[in-house]
């Protein structure tokens, strides 16, 4: 059986996943130069975490965070906020 935690985080990612690459595309259009700079280390950071052998739980949610921010529209920083208070321990995300 299906557990409703599964269920609503599978819902959840179905939805995100085209959420972020748009918002990752705006943030490439208005992005500043130091939040580019924010967000290449962000990912630096999530990177040496992962390849620790980490769940880099925190560094991902600050890349994210990261390209929100760049996008100057605060509710792709909404959503991202919302997206902390789901359950994601039954979700099929490679870092949950």
């Amino acid at each position: 059986m299906v557990s409703a935690p599964w269920i609503a985080s599978s819902i959840f990612w179905s939805c995100a996943w085209p959420f972020e690459t748009e918002a990752a595309a705006i943030a490439s259009e208005r992005a500043t130069n130091i939040q580019i700079k924010a967000i290449r280390e962000a990912q630096r950071v999530f990177s040496r975490a992962i390849s620790s052998g980490e769940r880099a739980i925190k560094e991902d949610f600050a890349f994210h965070q990261a390209i929100a921010l760049a996008t100057q529209n605060n509710r792709f920083v909404e959503f991202l906020e919302f997206s902390r208070t789901l359950d994601h321990s039954a979700a099929k995300h490679p870092f949950f």
